[in-house]
């Protein structure tokens, strides 16, 4: 699904196959991790640390229309599901450069071993 408009962004994302294995016991939904980075993205967070303390900041806004089982997830959570994520997915579902974004996210982050 390419994203178009008057379709809603979670609607859109849920096009986006979840990278994760549901086996280790994923704490975090996958949309809503994906609505708090862009959310956070669109409040000039550019950075993974900047996502997750903006996140931890806004939590009780965010929680007015997500559900949120548990805590805003951490960087380390962030990290490994925008690795892991299919980019061209996320850019036809979302309707921008995925790579760019993946590339802003990742400046002076350390790869995962």
């Amino acid at each position: 699904m390419i994203a178009t408009k008057g379709a809603s962004l979670m609607c859109c994302l849920r096009e986006v196959d979840d990278p994760r294995k549901p086996s280790n016991g994923t704490l975090h939904d996958f949309v809503e991790m994906l609505v708090i980075a862009m959310a956070a993205a669109l409040s000039d967070c550019d950075t993974i640390e900047d996502i997750a303390d903006w996140g931890r900041t806004k939590e009780p806004w965010l929680r007015k229309f997500l559900v949120l089982k548990n805590v805003i997830p951490s960087e380390e959570t962030f990290l490994r599901v925008f690795r892991a994520l299919d980019p061209k997915q996320f850019e036809a579902a979302a309707g921008f450069d995925a790579p760019q974004v993946r590339q802003n996210l990742a400046i002076g982050l350390p790869p995962m071993k």
